[in-house]
Parts: structure tokens; sequence; C-alpha cells
């Protein structure tokens, strides 16, 4: 196993928040749309010069419903494939790091990627002496050590 799974593990997590804001938007335009009525006037035809009357025609706009909701049943579609990869990639993830033979390192790790802290929740959760930077660049050193 290599390294670079940390990195893509955090970029496949980047892209499922990415998607569940695409269904969010999607979701919200589509009861937008439900609750929105669309009218017309519309003539009834003619007898010589003279218009026989006007209809006024109400509805919703069913095509472009229909449109938005397949685009959010594809969305909700690649948002589960992407889970289920999340699901596999976490599993190889936590199996990598319990490989590692450095304590420290295991736990920067598992604090850093696995439950997406930031750097200062990360330094806290290590204890005294140990700073967001410090952190941070014995994470780098660690990812750029081949």
């Amino acid at each position: 196993m290599d390294k670079s799974i940390l990195e893509q593990y955090t970029s496949l997590k980047a892209e499922i928040s990415d998607i569940e804001v695409k269904i969010a938007k999607l979701t919200a335009g589509i009861r937008k749309l439900e609750n929105q009525e669309v009218a017309d006037s519309v003539s009834c035809g003619k007898r010589g010069k003279k218009p026989l009357g006007t209809i006024k025609i109400r509805g919703v706009p069913i095509r472009e419903i229909t449109v938005r909701k397949q685009r959010l049943q594809r969305r909700r579609l690649e948002y589960s494939m992407l889970l289920r990869k999340l699901e596999d990639m976490t599993a190889e993830v936590e199996s990598y790091i319990n490989t590692l033979s450095d304590s420290e390192i295991r736990r920067l790790l598992r604090f850093r990627f696995l439950q997406g802290m930031e750097w200062k929740q990360v330094s806290r959760m290590m204890g005294r002496g140990y700073s967001a930077d410090n952190c941070r660049q014995k994470i780098s050193r660690f990812l750029k050590d081949d």
C-alpha cells in the first residue's frame, strides 16, 4: 500500500461533499419549481377578424421538473457509488495506518485523515508539547519520505 492513498482519501471526501451540495441545490430548485405556477393567456380562435375570446391556462413546468428530477437521480446514484468507494477506502487507510510502526505518526494520521480534524484540533488531541505547525510538519515529512 502507498502513502498516496491518504491524499486520495481526502480528495474523495471533498468530492462527496461537493456532490452533497449539488444534490441540495437540485432538491431546492425542484421544490421551488413545484410550487411555482406558470400562467398564459391564449385565444380561442377567430371568427373573421374578431377573436372569440381568451382563456387563461395555469400549470407547473412539468418538463423542467422532470429533467431536474432525472438529474437529481443521477447525482444520488453517483453519490451512493462514491460512498461505497469511501467505505472501502476507509478500510484501506485504516489498514495502512495500522501497519505503521511509529505510534505518533499513526495517531497524527488518524486524527487528521480519518477524523478530519484541523491542525489545531490535532495538536490538542496529541497533548502537551505539540503545536499545529509541529503536527503538520511531522505529517508532511512522513508523506515526503520514501
